[in-house]
């Protein structure tokens, strides 16, 4: 089953035979935050996810099965290339972005519950008791209304409705009794829970670093060595990016974050789903049980690639001068020099 915005889409109805799908999505990636390339015909359907920055992965249904995630991306392009389908383009919430992206990885855990047999508020609650991180899909059998609840360890961080014109609330609930009134006005209501497999931060593993209002300092000195190397690290590319004038208004904690869910496939711990590394505000938070020295080298990595992408790779080696001198014999082996 593919699974598309609830939301209105920004363009519908378009052919993919008059398309170059290329510059399409070059193009939509410039003039939406976020969203989706829904494509159907009537033998194959798939939906493609992208931010301002990367194609995000996919998901592409036809009569010899199902291709998805990051490495489909190739084959569901070639796919639009060299096949007729009608094609819509979705925004979607870059806070919710990476939610979409994980859909073709979700597992079902409750199908085909009927709304005149389950209570969607009971449901709810119960989902957010089981720490889901995942979604609650519910449709309608009459007037094609339907929505979607996600869920981050139980906690519903959107909500979206495709008769609500903005689509989202994230901060009142008001979308979200929306959802629950317009099921119980129509008990033709269906519902889908799955759960999207992410790796969860281990239990019982203190954290390395004080609270977010630590100051740097402190935060630093309270760090484990390689932690701190890391967290001056991220601090050095934030200046670098917030100081260079083509980049003032760009918002850092959201390129990084992106950042991360791509080099997740390698580094699962850098995965924003699991919990086990954050950085804001200048702080490393790090739960997880990889070794340091390998949240050492996914920092790095994740680093240079974003300073590259962003076209501030030169800047950014130079700025980590003092750096290396501070850390000279822990950086001796380590991938910084280009």
């Amino acid at each position: 089953m593919i699974i598309v915005p609830k939301t209105d889409p920004i363009i519908k109805n378009l052919n993919s035979y008059y398309l170059n799908i290329e510059r399409l999505i070059e193009h939509y990636r410039g003039e939406l935050a976020s969203g989706g390339i829904h494509f159907v015909s009537n033998t194959a359907e798939g939906i493609l996810f992208f931010d301002d920055i990367a194609l995000l992965g996919g998901v592409m249904e036809d009569k010899t099965g199902r291709i998805s995630g990051t490495g489909a991306i190739a084959s569901i392009i070639a796919t639009l290339q060299n096949n007729n389908f009608t094609v819509a383009i979705y925004g979607i919430d870059p806070d919710i972005i990476h939610f979409w992206a994980r859909l073709p990885e979700a597992i079902p855990l409750h199908s085909d519950l009927s709304a005149e047999f389950t209570d969607i508020e009971r449901l709810i609650a119960k989902m957010s008791s089981e720490k889901l991180t995942g979604f609650i899909d519910v449709s309608f059998a009459k007037g094609g209304k339907n929505g979607i609840l996600f869920f981050n360890d139980g906690n519903i961080v959107n909500c979206t409705c495709s008769w609500k014109a903005d689509g989202v609330d994230n901060l009142s609930g008001a979308t979200q009794q929306l959802l629950v009134q317009a099921v119980r006005k129509a008990p033709d209501g269906v519902f889908n829970v799955s759960r999207i497999p992410l790796e969860k931060a281990t239990q019982g593993v203190p954290e390395i670093v004080p609270d977010i209002d630590a100051t740097e300092e402190s935060a630093s000195k309270a760090a484990e060595p390689t932690l701190a190397m890391a967290q001056d690290l991220l601090l050095i590319l934030e200046k670098t990016v917030k100081t260079h004038k083509k980049k003032q208004a760009t918002d850092f904690g959201k390129l990084l974050r992106k950042k991360f869910i791509k080099k997740a496939e390698r580094y699962d711990f850098l995965d924003p789903f699991s919990g086990e590394f954050e950085y804001a505000d200048g702080t490393i938070r790090y739960k997880g049980s990889a070794e340091i020295a390998q949240v050492l080298q996914g920092v790095i990595e994740s680093a240079k690639e974003l300073a590259d992408e962003l076209g501030l790779l030169y800047e950014f080696v130079n700025n980590t001068a003092p750096w290396k001198e501070k850390y000279a014999s822990e950086t001796s082996g380590a991938d910084i020099d280009i």
